[in-house]
């Protein structure tokens, strides 16, 4: 499933988590944004066995639904639709037993609203995720720090979170959720 923070990647960087994750007997997980190429990234994860015991774990995001959905039918991996602005719930009713989570810009899930939101998708049966938080470029205005912006989000509920600097996301998890 989708938990806490995701570390994003392509096919270029699978092959060596899978390794990785041997080595180290780990469970480190890949989080690809399909772009109009389901069909190249259904027949790598076939071809690399993604998936199959001992693989890591794989979420699918894209902006593309109709990729996104071609991609999880095949492969029945957890799937992220990826959308800029904060959907209503009517909209996230209609993704319902086709995507499992929404993953929506992070300022969707830093505002007053967020914590209630949040509850009406986790209502649904559905996951929420953030994206992109970065160490250098967060709402200063509002919060001292990106970690104090993931920390936030969390707070609010989110499942997971998607950021450029995964240090910072451990730490906002930790500080939240105590792990």
């Amino acid at each position: 499933g989708i938990r806490d923070v995701a570390v994003t990647g392509v096919q270029t960087c699978a092959l060596p988590i899978c390794e990785w994750n041997r080595e180290h007997r780990a469970n480190v997980g890949i989080v690809p944004e399909l772009r109009g190429h389901a069909e190249a990234f259904i027949a790598f994860a076939r071809q690399h066995k993604l998936g199959e015991a001992g693989a890591p774990p794989v979420v699918l995001q894209s902006f593309e639904a109709g990729t996104l959905r071609t991609a999880r039918e095949a492969l029945h991996f957890p799937s992220a639709l990826l959308v800029g602005k904060r959907p209503e719930i009517a909209k996230v009713r209609e993704m319902k037993g086709v995507f499992d989570a929404v993953a929506v810009g992070k300022a969707g899930c830093l505002d007053e609203d967020s914590k209630a939101w949040i509850a009406e998708v986790h209502a649904l049966g559905m996951q929420v995720i953030a994206w992109t938080f970065d160490d250098a470029r967060f709402d200063a205005k509002r919060f001292p720090s990106s970690q104090a912006e993931m920390e936030f989000a969390f707070r609010s509920g989110v499942d997971a979170i998607f950021t450029d600097f995964p240090a910072s996301g451990v730490k906002a998890r930790a500080a939240v959720r105590g792990r």
